[in-house]
């Protein structure tokens, strides 16, 4: 049996993915239940996602629920006053099936946590984690924080005799060279009190297509929504500070090439793309364009630039299976699964 930690943005980033990535989730219950893997719970982890909810409900809200401006010569449009009214909506649905213990999302988490095996901390962990951060030994966050601390002590404190697989995606775990192999301080640690193997998945729904066999559960548009959302700088202390407005109009800089951010959104900054020279979102091969815009890993049609690689998630259309964005006041709409040009052959925006 594979035993497998999940790092708590995994679980806090179903509540930014789209509905078919619950898939994922269900996929993940029936290993379990199937006693091919065992899931490790911590505390800590139980603790940072009931408590970051909130943050990350509030990150999504004001990332994608905004309201559109009038300009006076055009005070009283009803349009404008329709597509604003369709997103309240919008957003209270979210909100309701966000908290909801009845929604799917929410259902699933309680089943799939019933069946972790939950780990507590004796003040001996809180202890090495403690000063483990003081030394500034990985894994950790560059802030005050010593939760991955916690973490990675309860995992050295009982697992030891066991392989253990984690899954991160928020770099916290990885190497400094290369983020898919696990940070080589880390594994020298292990190493040196255990025979067993310790590996690093990225991608929790490749993780599972591995375990799956011949049978791939996880859908190639599901694996890549789940790159593009580990590309993201979204952790809840960092999501607190931007909606504070502690890093608005800050400048960050990005191989040598600096530019502004201007609002809460534009924080939101895609680091490490997956492969250069494919887009990290739609997959197709693309020409970058500089050192900068090579950061967010995505093609023109996907927002390879500081401004549009903040657009929402692809998604494929229903009608002419292309891949597509929904931005700015198409968002009232994106409950139809169509392009824009398919939308345009019945209505007229």
């Amino acid at each position: 049996m594979i035993r497998i930690f999940i790092d708590t943005n995994k679980y806090l980033d179903f509540y930014r993915a789209s509905d078919h990535s619950l898939i994922t989730l269900n996929s993940l219950i029936s290993l379990i239940e199937s006693k091919k893997i065992e899931l490790i719970l911590p505390k800590q982890v139980i603790d940072e996602f009931t408590r970051d909810k909130d943050l990350v409900f509030k990150e999504f809200i004001e990332r994608n629920f905004y309201q559109i401006n009038t300009p006076g010569f055009l005070s009283g449009n009803k349009k404008i006053s329709k597509i604003n009214n369709s997103i309240d909506k919008i957003k209270k649905e979210y909100q309701k099936k966000f908290y909801s213990p009845r929604s799917k999302i929410n259902v699933t988490f309680k089943k799939l946590f019933l069946l972790a095996n939950k780990i507590e901390e004796p003040i001996e962990i809180l202890q090495r984690a403690y000063f483990r951060t003081l030394r500034r030994n990985p894994p950790r966050k560059d802030n005050s924080s010593f939760g991955d601390a916690i973490i990675w002590e309860t995992l050295l404190k009982n697992f030891l005799d066991q392989d253990i697989v984690i899954i991160s995606g928020d770099g916290d775990f990885s190497s400094e060279i290369d983020k898919n192999q696990i940070n080589p301080y880390l594994k020298k640690e292990w190493s040196e009190q255990s025979k067993k193997s310790i590996k690093l998945y990225t991608n929790l729904g490749l993780f599972i297509n591995e375990q799956s066999g011949k049978k791939k559960p996880i859908t190639k548009e599901t694996i890549q929504e789940e790159n593009y959302l580990n590309s993201r700088i979204i952790s809840p202390s960092s999501a607190q500070l931007f909606m504070s407005g502690g890093l608005n109009s800050s400048v960050v800089s990005l191989s040598g090439n600096p530019f502004p951010l201007s609002s809460p959104q534009d924080n939101y900054l895609r680091v490490g793309a997956v492969d250069d020279s494919y887009c990290t979102c739609c997959g197709k091969k693309y020409t970058q364009l500089s050192a900068a815009m090579s950061a967010f890993g995505r093609c023109n049609n996907c927002g390879d630039s500081p401004i549009s690689a903040l657009s929402s998630i692809g998604k494929k259309c229903q009608s002419c299976g292309k891949h597509y964005h929904d931005s700015g006041a198409e968002i009232y709409m994106a409950f139809d699964n169509k392009c824009r040009e398919c939308r345009g052959k019945y209505i007229n925006i």
